[in-house]
């Protein structure tokens, strides 16, 4: 029988799952991380395809070697990182930067029947299409237990094909994501963002979309 999350206001969770990079070293129960996943796939999938595939670490051994290759890439990121981003939120990044190996659980996103190069672009917006949405109902399931994530792909990026022969994932599963998954050391709250009026539009790219009303709480 599936388990049921906490009830938690769902705008609540939509307007505080803010990154959350700095994680407490409590380990989290593994039937709480089956119930992330679960959620996970409760999102749209392309085609009816279920195709994504869900990689669990909780054996600080191996999130260990993990976090030395991801401290060993980031290492190569740092200058960027540092001159593109806010001071703040460069603290953040460069903390999970060099501490991954310190999460107590990483959930490792991937699919199978990715295009290959002949299938042309669309195809590929198609299948990133039919991944993403779970990993962002992981992230929300995660918020709503009061567990902290944030999506990652350094790690992805500079050591795929590492990352999978130490998981033991198969060739024809392509890699999308790493969450670190936690009780986070601060507190949620909703991000700074920019005002709807400047990134949506209606009707006409241009026109700007007017800002929704303030509410009361």
């Amino acid at each position: 029988m599936s388990t049921v999350l906490p009830a938690t206001g769902i705008t609540e969770v939509l307007y505080t799952a803010r990154a959350m990079r700095r994680l407490r070293p409590d380990p989290v129960p593994v039937e709480v991380l089956a119930e992330l996943v679960e959620a996970a796939t409760m999102a749209p999938t392309a085609s009816y395809r279920q195709n994504w595939r869900f990689v669990v670490v909780n054996d600080p051994g191996v999130i260990d070697q993990l976090g030395q290759i991801h401290a060993r890439i980031f290492e190569f990121a740092r200058p960027l990182a540092s001159a593109t981003l806010p001071e703040g939120v460069f603290r953040s990044v460069a903390h999970l930067g060099t501490k991954l190996g310190e999460a107590p659980a990483l959930v490792v996103v991937g699919g199978t029947e990715a295009p290959d190069g002949r299938a042309g672009i669309q195809a590929f917006r198609t299948w990133y299409a039919g991944i993403l949405p779970a990993v962002q109902n992981l992230i929300l399931a995660a918020r709503a237990r009061g567990l902290g994530t944030t999506l990652t792909t350094l790690l992805l990026e500079g050591a795929h094909d590492e990352v999978r022969d130490l998981l033991g994932i198969p060739e024809d599963v392509v890699l999308v994501a790493v969450l670190p998954v936690g009780y986070p050391s601060g507190h949620f709250g909703r991000p700074p963002r920019l005002p709807v009026s400047e990134v949506g539009f209606l009707n006409h790219y241009g026109t700007p979309l007017p800002d929704p009303p303030k509410s009361d709480s």
